[in-house]
């Protein structure tokens, strides 16, 4: 049976650390790498790309459920290797024209302000540019990394070969820039529809969501790293929070976070099942 919660006051957030003793919220989006705890999957993933961009290889995917954490996985990946790789060129709005996007990474690859001038370049300048930086990173020893994110939105065939342009600018058996997809299990298909580029794909990465051990272990991580007790909640709120969330760190977030600041606000000593029960049914729909 669910049961009205207390609605918290504008500006709670920060009181809600203070009583749960907090040095920060544990349970953001937007937080550094530290805060990163992966699963089985999550953590096969990232030795994968690691490979990926250590061996100089091409094309790698990385496919998951919506929640799964892809795209937090791959910036954590990005800050991990800020030493050792780089440029990295983040694409999050993928339904460029093939010009748009060739054009988007030449300027990341170099100062940022080559292209700033024209609308649409000129495709054969455009691609002197991409080459020349392409030569200087590989002399430099940096190997560029491309990401994009929510690749099966990517509608235009041009786009598809213009990535596999891309891919065939490598220099023997190794490739002068890496790629990587990021989106939901339907980018595969995506993918193979596009033969000549599926050819190339060197690794795949799926991820899963938790289970039930892995989701109480992310929950404590993100409560150590933000200075607080593993024992905020108890063993039923964890095996609910599971059991709601599906195991996907995004619903395990905002199920957590809401329900400390309902905690605080009901001045919980500890969050239970009936408090993890009581958020879920306020957030509608969890899914979302």
């Amino acid at each position: 049976m669910s049961r009205s919660v207390a609605r918290p006051s504008p500006g709670a957030a920060s009181m809600y650390e203070r009583h749960w003793q907090l040095r920060r919220p544990p349970f953001r989006s937007d937080v550094p790498a530290e805060f990163y705890f992966g699963g089985r999957t999550q953590q096969a993933a990232l030795l994968k790309l690691r490979y990926l961009i250590e061996q100089r290889q091409g094309l790698g995917v990385v496919s998951g459920p919506a929640g799964a954490g892809k795209t937090y996985l791959l910036e954590t990946f990005c800050e991990q290797l800020a030493r050792s790789c780089g440029p990295v060129v983040h694409v999050y709005f993928p339904q460029l024209t093939a010009a748009e996007l060739l054009g988007y990474v030449t300027a990341k690859l170099g100062d940022g302000n080559e292209l700033a001038a024209t609308d649409e370049p000129r495709l054969d300048v455009v691609l002197r540019q991409m080459e020349g930086h392409l030569t200087r990173l590989h002399q430099q020893g940096r190997h560029p990394l491309l990401l994009i994110d929510d690749a099966h939105l990517i509608d235009d065939p041009r786009v598809w070969q213009t990535l596999l342009l891309l891919l065939n600018g490598g220099l023997a058996d190794r490739a002068r820039l890496s790629i990587v997809l990021c989106g939901p299990p339907e980018l595969l298909g995506r993918l193979r529809r596009f033969g000549a580029l599926e050819d190339r794909l060197e690794l795949s990465c799926v991820l899963q969501s938790l289970d039930e051990a892995e989701t109480a272990a992310y929950v404590h991580h993100r409560l150590h790293v933000a200075g607080g007790s593993p024992d905020l909640f108890d063993s039923t709120a964890l095996a609910a929070v599971h059991q709601l969330s599906g195991g996907l760190p995004r619903r395990i977030n905002r199920l957590c976070d809401f329900a400390l600041l309902v905690g605080y606000a009901e001045n919980r000593p500890v969050i239970t099942r009936a408090e993890i029960d009581a958020v879920a049914d306020e957030l509608t729909p969890l899914a979302a």
